[in-house]
């Protein structure tokens, strides 16, 4: 009966790490900013609004970084957000009303970037 309890107690210990390394990696912002220059390095500048029609776009990228396009064309704005996945965007959706985006699927977005060059690009953004 012990092991069972010490099984248990594992598992609950490396949950709270992981919970704890994960809540430290969000709320690190030179974490962020690494992942926002090195957009700003591609060539991406740091706008305040997206200057597109409200809608709905689709989302590319992965981790914490997310490409919105638009009949599978990139419209040139990206967005860096405070909560990343693990794998890739894909098949996601998400609402751009007065230049915001309405509905975050990880965190919130910590910053967005356009890049004139990147308009129009068919599928994912070459980086």
């Amino acid at each position: 009966m012990n092991r069972s309890y010490s099984k248990i107690r594992h598992i609950q210990e490396s949950n709270i790490k992981l919970e704890k390394r994960m809540l430290k990696e969000q709320n690190d912002t030179s974490f962020l900013d690494n992942k926002v220059n090195y957009l700003i390095q591609q060539g991406y500048k740091v706008v305040d609004n997206i200057s597109l029609p409200d809608g709905e776009y689709n989302l590319i990228g992965f981790g914490y970084t997310c490409h919105l396009i638009k009949d599978g064309k990139n419209t040139g704005y990206s967005y860096v957000t405070t909560g990343g996945i693990r794998g890739s965007w894909e098949n996601q959706k998400v609402n751009v009303m007065g230049g915001k985006i309405q509905k975050v699927l990880m965190g919130e977005v910590y910053k967005i970037l356009y890049n004139q060059t990147k308009v129009g690009h068919v599928g994912f953004p070459v980086e």
